[in-house]
């Protein structure tokens, strides 16, 4: 197949079953001959979540027709989250019989259309916006079985269904390969860590180790055009330190900002919604040109006597970690780090060739974690650019005038 194949434009309802599940009762949930049923809090992207299945009662009339079946493919009909709403999983044999609620819809795809070809159509829906232009509600957004049905699907033969579903499943299975690999790279990493870093003393505060006290970013307005003059984003910290995906153009003044970032600069991010992500620690890279940080990080510049990649290790190692999230406060979701608390963090701070020692430990571990997390963002960005040479791209249903017929 060359290119982007060539779709006829079908109603959703037209290619398989759309159906709404059974309504949550006092009744059904308090009836003896209770069966368990799939909810929202159940289903994710790609993934349907086993672990706190509920269990409601279910007439013979209503297991016949609200059984689910391997290939079926259930949806999210209602969110709080416009971004979550379409959010949706093939269902496979779990081993036991599940029913659904009404929260779901479930769309049983017809013997013209792969559910993993559909499933694909569904996932773009929901990331470019389909689901969410269809949607009718206030705090809750509601997709609806009837508009759901009405939406326009690009269908395309079955055996060009297939290919582009075998194309993405290549890409996958190496994704799924390098993830692998990662887990157990940062498992040795980790072990690395807990030996060395855990068992010195921690009897050294980080402000007594800082030329400064840690101090936040700014965030200028970030500008279209190349400047040659950058602002790091928060996602420049990963949780295996630093890294420059996430670099915006910022305006030329910024080059005379005290802000100014130096080699091996140490940041820590100061807020987060999630409480993974706030406190993580990144060692500054050049990025090719003048850069500051942003006010949801600070700066760490360090005296001579502390290995800047041994403190990168130290301040992300369980011992420092659990004293950062201990002092974290937050309102609204956000949790927050001030500059007193990493200034009063408790780091072990032993003797430079031990300091050295520690890095040399961690340094094929740690090369091998950043080649296999660069490994798995290149397969991200080429499944991304694959999909929008292989799957139609979206197409407002109200630009369909008439619907199509398979064959037609």
């Amino acid at each position: 197949m060359s290119g982007r194949p060539k779709p006829t434009w079908i109603r959703v309802g037209d290619l398989g079953d759309v159906r709404m599940g059974k309504q949550l009762s006092p009744l059904a949930t308090s009836r003896a001959d209770q069966s368990p049923y799939l909810r929202v809090a159940n289903v994710f992207e790609d993934r349907i979540d086993y672990s706190d299945v509920k269990s409601m009662h279910f007439s013979p009339a209503e297991r016949e027709v609200l059984g689910l079946k391997p290939g079926d493919i259930l949806l999210n009909e209602g969110q709080g989250s416009i971004a979550l709403l379409g959010s949706s999983a093939l269902y496979e044999d779990p081993g036991m019989e599940h029913y659904f609620q009404n929260t779901l819809i479930r769309f049983r795809p017809g013997p013209e259309l792969d559910g993993a070809y559909a499933q694909e159509i569904f996932k773009q829906w929901r990331r470019t916006g389909e689901f969410a232009r269809v949607a009718r509600g206030t705090s809750i957004a509601h997709l609806g079985a009837d508009r759901f049905a009405s939406m326009q699907f690009p269908w395309i033969p079955l055996p060009k269904q297939r290919d582009v579903v075998a194309r993405l499943e290549v890409l996958d299975s190496s994704a799924a390969l390098a993830a692998a690999e990662l887990h157990k790279t940062e498992q040795l990493r980790q072990a690395i860590v807990n030996s060395q870093v855990a068992r010195l003393p921690h009897d050294s505060r980080l402000a007594d180790n800082l030329l400064v006290a840690p101090q936040s970013g700014y965030s200028p307005r970030e500008v279209p055009s190349r400047t040659g003059n950058y602002v790091l984003g928060l996602g420049c910290l990963t949780p295996s330190g630093f890294s420059p995906a996430h670099v915006k153009n910022a305006p030329t003044s910024i080059a005379q900002r005290p802000e100014l970032l130096r080699e091996n600069d140490l940041l820590i991010s100061r807020a987060n919604g999630s409480r993974a992500l706030v406190g993580l620690v990144g060692r500054y890279r050049d990025v090719g040109g003048p850069c500051i940080y942003p006010d949801l990080m600070m700066r760490l510049r360090l005296r001579s006597n502390l290995n800047p990649a041994y403190a990168e290790e130290v301040l992300r190692a369980p011992t420092v970690r659990a004293q950062i999230l201990t002092e974290a406060r937050g309102t609204s979701g956000i949790l927050k780090i001030t500059s007193s608390i990493v200034s009063n963090l408790m780091i072990p701070v032993p003797t430079p060739e031990v300091q050295q020692h520690v890095v040399d430990l961690l340094g094929a571990p740690s090369m091998k974690v950043a080649a296999l997390r660069a490994e798995i963002h290149r397969l991200a960005e080429l499944r991304k650019a694959l999909l929008d040479v292989l799957l139609p791209h979206p197409l407002s249903m109200h630009s369909i005038k008439e619907p199509a017929i398979i064959g037609a």
